[in-house]
């Protein structure tokens, strides 16, 4: 069964984790929770998933799940956090806020090195 033009236009749009937003006047563009887990290369099970351990935030629960099309390239990180560190979903937010740590010590060395 093909894919609907709407999907494919979204894989083409989600290159080398980078998302390049289609026009859509300002609009915000959202994905269903099929869509999310096509799109992320895992299941709609393991969405929900990560939705229970808090790593995934739907945009809206009513009267479907809908997700900002930006929480492809979070699910996929996720995913491969998850498969190549082995790391469980119920610790993978620790490891965000040490990563996210890193980065603004990493920036504030650079503003430091700057002077």
């Amino acid at each position: 069964m093909p894919l609907p033009s709407r999907i494919m236009t979204l894989k083409d749009k989600i290159k080398d984790n980078v998302f390049e937003a289609p026009d859509q006047d300002g609009a915000e563009y959202l994905l269903t929770l099929s869509e999310l887990a096509f799109l992320s290369g895992t299941t709609p099970d393991t969405i929900r998933e990560l939705i229970d351990a808090d790593l995934v935030v739907p945009r809206a629960t009513s009267p479907e799940l809908l997700f900002r099309v930006e929480t492809v390239l979070a699910v996929r990180r996720i995913m491969r956090m998850h498969r190549q560190l082995d790391i469980g979903f119920d610790s993978m937010s620790a490891v965000f806020e040490l990563l996210e740590r890193i980065e603004d010590l990493e920036r504030r060395i650079g503003e430091l090195e700057k002077k």
